[in-house]
């Protein structure tokens, strides 16, 4: 009997899969099944497994696609993609210069983004609802946000150029973004096998430019959100 109800419980499991799998559009799935490689970055392969969007995204995405949801998606996996490409790269630069998070500047974050829902956090839990944000989910972001600051001060001071605002980051050293990937690109550390999201990737960090902070202004002394 166990045996039996195992192997129903396996087969629902296949069935759901292919089920969620013929959800995709037949030139995403055939690169999911091809096990296609987009990108290589320190020798290691992003396929577009990797960086598909979850069933439940991909579920939202179908239905507000109003019939464009092949192309909606494609754009979600190059952008997943092209932003795992840069946390590996720039994990890669903070680890050879000895980049880690500040304590301070991780309390600080902390303090003013993480106060009240520590503080909800830190209380005897009354019941079996517990808030989304836990004390250790804040501290994480604030590490990330961290080394993301001290990482970029530091391409900033080794690079310069032109630094551009945009919404996700105030003060971004967007040259110095340019000349650092160029850098893994030519010693052969970045090599993209998908034209499309090379072209997509490499536009982003090209002029023109949207906002660009006058260099009188850029300031690396302390973060943003300070």
């Amino acid at each position: 009997m166990f045996f039996r109800t195992l192997l129903l419980s396996v087969f629902l499991l296949v069935i759901k899969h292919a089920q969620a799998q013929s959800t995709l559009p037949s030139s995403i799935q055939h690169q999911v099944e091809s096990q296609d490689v987009l990108v290589m970055v320190l020798g290691q392969p992003i396929a577009v497994a990797d960086v598909l969007p979850s069933e439940d995204v991909r579920k939202q995405m179908r239905e507000g696609a109003n019939g464009n949801y092949a192309e909606m998606l494609s754009f979600a996996v190059d952008m997943n993609a092209s932003n795992k490409v840069l946390e590996q790269l720039l994990n890669d630069y903070a680890s050879k210069k000895g980049i880690v998070a500040d304590a301070q500047l991780v309390r600080k974050f902390i303090d003013k983004f993480g106060g009240e829902n520590s503080q909800k956090n830190s209380r005897p839990a009354n019941s079996a609802h517990e808030d989304n944000a836990s004390p250790k989910a804040i501290e994480e972001i604030a590490k990330l946000q961290v080394l993301k600051y001290l990482t970029e001060k530091s391409l900033y001071e080794e690079f310069g150029g032109t630094v551009i605002f945009r919404q996700s980051n105030p003060q971004m050293p967007i040259d110095a973004y340019r000349t650092l990937l160029s850098q893994y690109s030519t010693q052969g550390q970045l090599t993209f096998n998908d034209s499309e999201l090379e072209e997509a990737f490499w536009s982003s960090f090209k002029a023109p430019f949207k906002y660009i902070v006058p260099a009188e202004n850029v300031d690396f002394s302390q973060p943003w959100w300070l």
